[in-house]
């Protein structure tokens, strides 16, 4: 995948969204270029992954990628299009330039490479669920014997969690570290994302989406070395509204959710972008008049579920608004909508660790003691709350002067092992 992180690349390339109109019996790997790539510089080659295509082609630190297939590349949307359906043995004819003049190469595409540790077991496996399938990574102890299970339930974007060169992210530590301490993990790459077959994510419904990770649970109880009387899920952002109405359903031991919400998905939305207008010293008359606007235009949306479509074309001023949502579907957001949040940590009777990050921008501390106060009318024991300090919404640790790390906080890890460890009686 093409990350861009204040229009830097900062990370390597793979085909990724590819829709099949035949789903595979097993998931093949996707194809994999194997360049960092520098967009602020006319997609500058800044560094080549060993025994990647790229290599094989003799490209080197410099580069400056021109054509793919013929077609001239001048954004990352351009690869993207370029590339899309590639599949892994298909010629690539990429055409760059180096110190002024333009060279022209042919490399049949390689396949990703897969995790791999002399820790622990991983193994690449595929989920059905809704017509699609799914690309699951299981990652077990190399010893014998069943153990407790996680799945990882992620957030709301349509990203991939199949990332072997770029493993400090939060959800790969913390099942890596979760696995060297006993637990099976898995984590699941959404339709249409990655390796996985079907429906583009960003045509899926929420429903669509959960019914995968339901399926997830089904497959994990299926393993031998799986305890299916010991299943947690941690649900991450978004993935804590989900968490609940999964765990019922499937029947799992606990839940840990990081920087979720606990509360109706309009509500979340005004009140934290309240919160965040508050925190940018914006005037208060101004404030309320932007939150007034912004209310119009999630009732039209969200509440009264027109498409935003309609909504922009008859009030353009929700443009400013709506826009960032465009990434999923009207139907995913209309049926996040409807969730009643509440409600589904209420119906749930499992164990619940509710994880907040001290610096996390995107939810607030109320609404992570609110989940546990819910649970915990039915049994005091069940809920626990618990803030982590020094870190942000993407699990990452933010040093003492308050400025983003790179590096993946530990803390959290050590927090949901202990908590976990505790409730499977695990020695």
């Amino acid at each position: 995948m093409i990350q861009l992180r204040n229009s830097v690349i900062v990370t390597y390339f793979l085909v990724t969204f590819v829709t099949y109109a035949v789903l595979a019996q097993s998931l093949e790997r996707r194809a994999f270029l194997g360049v960092d790539l520098n967009y602020e510089k006319g997609l500058e080659v800044c560094d080549i992954i060993p025994n990647s295509t790229a290599q094989k082609m003799g490209l080197e630190k410099g580069d400056i990628i021109k054509y793919i297939n013929n077609k001239p590349i001048e954004t990352d949307q351009d690869i993207f299009i370029s590339l899309k359906e590639a599949r892994v043995g298909d010629k690539i004819i990429l055409t760059y330039e180096r110190a002024g003049k333009q060279f022209t190469v042919k490399q049949k595409l390689g396949a990703l490479p897969e995790q791999q540790y002399n820790n622990m077991k991983v193994i690449y496996d595929q989920v059905k669920a809704e017509g699609n399938v799914l690309r699951s990574i299981v990652t077990k102890p190399t010893k014998q014997g069943k153990y407790p299970a996680v799945l990882l339930v992620q957030g709301v974007g349509c990203y991939s969690v199949d990332t072997p060169f770029d493993t400090n992210s939060g959800h790969i530590q913390v099942l890596l570290d979760l696995t060297e301490n006993d637990f099976v993990t898995m984590r699941l790459d959404k339709s249409g994302v990655g390796d996985s077959e079907g429906t583009p994510c960003d045509q899926l419904s929420f429903q669509q989406e959960l019914k995968g990770f339901e399926e997830g649970i089904e497959a994990l109880r299926e393993y031998d070395f799986v305890d299916g009387e010991n299943i947690f899920i941690i649900g991450h952002s978004v993935g804590g509204v989900m968490a609940p109405v999964i765990a019922k359903e499937k029947n799992c031991k606990g839940i840990v959710v990081y920087g979720t919400i606990g509360k109706n998905w309009m509500e979340y939305l005004r009140a934290n972008q309240e919160k965040q207008l508050r925190e940018k010293d914006y005037d208060f008359d101004e404030i309320e008049k932007m939150v007034v606007e912004m209310n119009e235009c999630y009732v039209d949306y969200l509440l009264k579920e027109n498409t935003m479509k309609e909504v922009m074309e008859i009030n353009p001023n929700c443009t400013k608004f709506l826009k960032k949502f465009s990434f999923r579907s009207d139907e995913y957001w209309h049926q996040i909508n409807r969730q009643n949040v509440a409600a589904a940590w209420q119906k749930y009777n499992g164990y619940v660790l509710s994880l907040w990050g001290e610096y996390d921008w995107a939810t607030n501390k109320e609404e992570h003691e609110l989940i546990v106060n819910i649970v915990n009318q039915n049994d005091s024991q069940k809920g626990t709350f618990e803030v982590v300090a020094n870190s942000d919404h993407k699990m990452r640790l933010i040093d003492e002067g308050e400025q983003l790390s790179k590096s993946y906080n530990k803390a959290i890890s050590k927090t949901i092992i202990h908590w976990m460890k505790n409730k499977t009686q695990v020695k």
